[in-house]
C-alpha cells in the first residue's frame, strides 16, 4: 500500500475478516484491499483531522472520531455517513464498537468518556476523568 509523501496516518484498523484495512488520513478514511494493496474507498465528511477509527464487529460499519468534535458512523456498502454524533466539548480522540455492535464508546480531550446507544445514537452514560485528557478508548473483547 503506497501513500502519498508527507501524509500523516493517524489511525489504522483491520476489518474483522482481515481483508481490508481502514486508515485515517487527514480529514478522510481510506479503505485498502489487503491482498491487492490498493485503495478501494474514500470516505469524506469530517471538517478536521480524523483521530481514531474502528470497524464494527460485522465489518459493515466504521466509526471515526475527529478533531471536529464529532463521531461519524459510516455504512461501508452504501458508502455514506449514516450518523453524525455530537456531544463532546473537546476533540474526540478515540472510538470503539462494543462486541455486539449495539454500543459505541468515545473518549475526548474534554476529559470525558461517553457510551452511546449505536441504534438510537444517543448518549446514555457519561464519565468524567479527574486527570488529563483521555487519548483513546476500547471495549474488552468480551464486552466488559
Amino acid at each position: 500500500m503506497k501513500r502519498p509523501q508527507g501524509v500523516l496516518v493517524n489511525s489504522i484498523a483491520f476489518s474483522p475478516r482481515g481483508d481490508m484495512i481502514a486508515t485515517a488520513i487527514d480529514f478522510d478514511i481510506v479503505l485498502w484491499d489487503v491482498e491487492m494493496g490498493t485503495s478501494r474507498l474514500h470516505l469524506t465528511g469530517h471538517s478536521h483531522r480524523v483521530e481514531s477509527i474502528a470497524y464494527s464487529p460485522r465489518g459493515d460499519l466504521i466509526a471515526s472520531a475527529s478533531v471536529d468534535r464529532t463521531i461519524r458512523v459510516w455504512d461501508i456498502e452504501a458508502r455514506v455517513c449514516c450518523h453524525i454524533i455530537a456531544g463532546h466539548s473537546g476533540i474526540v480522540t478515540g472510538v470503539a464498537f462494543s462486541p455486539d455492535a449495539n454500543q459505541l464508546v468515545s473518549s475526548s480531550t474534554d476529559k470525558t468518556t461517553r457510551l452511546w446507544d449505536a441504534r438510537a445514537v444517543a448518549s446514555h452514560h457519561n464519565s468524567a476523568s479527574p486527570r488529563d485528557k483521555i487519548l483513546d478508548i476500547k471495549f474488552s473483547p468480551h464486552g466488559g
